[in-house]
């Protein structure tokens, strides 16, 4: 006896709510990516979790929250990444090379260079903004104070000065401050 379409049934597995919460992170994540923020509905990003539009509302208040939380999520995927480049080479400026040749390379630092670009778009949304502004801060003082500790050796760095072109002795902490920076 063949099984018709009309036969099957989608069951859908109960997961508990913090692995639901992580599945509609995950799938939202690649869907946003894909499509965007506004091409992304709830009700498709739903039917990928495998659960009802209400249970997303029920993890997120809204669907700029959950984009949110997926920039946020990005954001604490890259910094761990940061911190094992930064354990794998013990030489900072050898770190931030390698860092810097991976986030070119992998599709996983290219999605989320696609959802941090979208985030910048939605600015105008007070849950998106609030966290592009935590994130801003975390990770500047993360960047700054690897870099403040870049040689134990040398008690000061040449930097290039921006606006006469010359040459100024800095403190680390300035030198770090001031490459973040530029770095906009």
């Amino acid at each position: 006896m063949a099984v018709t379409p009309s036969d099957v049934v989608l069951v859908r597995k109960r997961l508990p709510a913090e692995e639901r919460r992580a599945l509609i992170l995950e799938v939202s994540r690649g869907l946003f990516a894909q499509n965007g923020f506004h091409a992304t509905g709830t009700i498709e990003i739903a039917a990928a979790a495998g659960c009802s539009e209400p249970i997303i509302y029920k993890h997120f208040a809204s669907k700029q929250a959950l984009f949110a939380a997926v920039v946020e999520d990005c954001a604490l995927e890259m910094r761990a990444m940061l911190d094992q480049t930064l354990v794998d080479h013990p030489d900072p400026l050898d770190a931030y090379a390698a860092f810097a040749r991976r986030f070119v390379s992998e599709p996983r630092f290219i999605e989320i260079t696609r959802l941090r670009t979208l985030a910048l778009s939605l600015v105008h949304e007070p849950e998106v903004l609030q966290a592009l502004l935590r994130l801003s801060e975390m990770m500047r003082g993360r960047w700054a104070a690897n870099l403040c500790f870049i040689s134990l050796d040398r008690p000061r760095i040449w930097l290039k000065s921006r606006s006469s072109g010359s040459t100024r002795l800095s403190s680390r902490r300035n030198a770090a401050t001031s490459w973040a920076w530029r770095s906009r």
